[in-house]
């Protein structure tokens, strides 16, 4: 093709490689002029485009080829802000790409980087889960902000103005006005929302509050929260309380039996139903792996909460005891050992299967919001798409090959 042709021998003219270990860099300096046509009044404008272009690959050859093909792609595809010099309309192609960069922009900030990490710290027990709920809705507010900038992009408020900027612009140089338009203003189509914006954006405000969802229960439901994973442990719930001493044992392996007593300060009695369970773990007379030394954990026991009416809202002393057995390893063997550890925690009972549905809603609410803020970004992006289809094709020229036009 031509086209193809011209940017290959332009960019092998201008390509430095490094060598940087084993890969190659490739940084071409392209440029080519974009004639549009206007959508509104039909004047047609054109303007010299830049771009700095990468491209890697592990020898020269392939960090050209790669960068030749990053070329090409950024020819056809990108246009500078530039509204039509005769009406003042910024055309659909150029909305399009300010408003598909915010939407991408938004669509990686949080999933990744901030709800999921936020998600996988909470699970083993390292932050709590309210801790974590307010990471990710903190991580999705910058994306639904970013969303909601692109959709909010309209350089159409005043096209007066616009006109008289990009006139100012062919004055100086920066733009060249070919053939004047038809009519001297041009009603504004593109600007503006469509219902795939209100639709992305309704998914975004979804996944704020798939991200909060645990906080919001909380305080809806007036839970307490206590110093046990989860920390909102409801009648019929199963919580996780950590003891505050320590138990150092060979691969962190240890088998207790717990006892597990509670009371109440209106009843001093020992309540019924209470039960305990910590580690369970086995070995035999040898212990192999790639690592086989002492390791230091928290004593823990899984505290289950007896499913009674009565205990809802009320404050419950329980009292644990674990007698356990564990390898120790000294002088590169191992004894088996065993000692006695006692905790004492007060929780604060919630409803029947308040801890239930607040742990269910961090861990459904935290991915939810993952994949909501995802799919917002993918509906956003289609409507930057669906823009760009709108435009007219933008004529292709090399700055000094104007007589050979090439369309995209």
């Amino acid at each position: 093709m031509l086209f193809t042709r011209k940017v290959v021998s332009r960019i092998t003219a201008t390509t430095t490689a490094v060598l940087m270990a084993t890969t190659y860099t490739a940084n071409p300096t392209i440029s080519c002029q974009k004639q549009h046509t206007c959508l509104g009044c039909r004047a047609e404008y054109f303007y010299l485009m830049e771009r700095k272009i990468a491209g890697t690959g592990g020898t020269e050859a392939a960090a050209a080829t790669n960068a030749e093909a990053a070329a090409i792609k950024s020819i056809e595809n990108d246009v500078d802000q530039h509204a039509c010099p005769h009406c003042g309309m910024m055309q659909p192609d150029m909305i399009a790409e300010v408003r598909r960069n915010r939407f991408l922009a938004g669509k990686w900030m949080a999933p990744p980087i901030i709800i999921l990490v936020a998600f996988f710290i909470a699970l083993p027990h390292w932050m709590t889960i309210s801790t974590s709920a307010m990471i990710a809705t903190c991580g999705v507010i910058p994306s639904l902000m970013s969303f909601a900038s692109g959709v909010s992009f309209n350089p159409h408020k005043d096209m007066a103005v616009a006109q008289m900027d990009s006139a100012e612009k062919v004055n100086t140089g920066e733009l060249v006005l070919v053939k004047e338009g038809v009519t001297s203003v041009s009603d504004d189509n593109f600007g503006g929302r469509t219902g795939g914006h209100w639709f992305g954006l309704g998914l975004g405000v979804l996944a704020l509050l798939s991200a909060a969802s645990p906080l919001l229960l909380s305080v809806i439901n007036g839970w307490q929260e206590n110093g046990s994973y989860p920390s909102v442990v409801g009648t019929g719930d199963t919580t996780c309380v950590y003891f505050d001493r320590d138990i150092k044992s060979l691969k962190g392996m240890w088998y207790g039996n717990v006892t597990v007593t509670a009371t109440t300060a209106d009843a001093p009695e020992q309540l019924v139903g209470f039960r305990g369970k910590s580690k369970q773990s086995s070995w035999g007379d040898t212990i192999s792996g790639k690592s086989v030394s002492n390791e230091t954990h928290k004593m823990w026991v899984e505290v289950t909460v007896p499913n009674t009416a009565e205990l809802a809202a009320k404050s419950v002393t329980v009292n644990m005891e674990v007698n356990a057995r564990f390898p120790f390893e000294q002088d590169g063997g191992f004894n088996d050992t065993s000692d006695t550890f006692a905790h004492t925690q007060t929780l604060l009972l919630s409803s029947a299967g308040g801890g239930t549905i607040y742990w269910q809603s961090w861990m459904y609410g935290q991915l939810g919001a993952a994949a909501l803020i995802f799919i917002a970004g993918l509906v956003l992006s289609g409507t930057a798409s669906g823009l760009v289809r709108k435009a007219n094709v933008p004529t292709v020229r090399m700055p000094d090959d104007r007589e050979a036009d090439i369309e995209e």
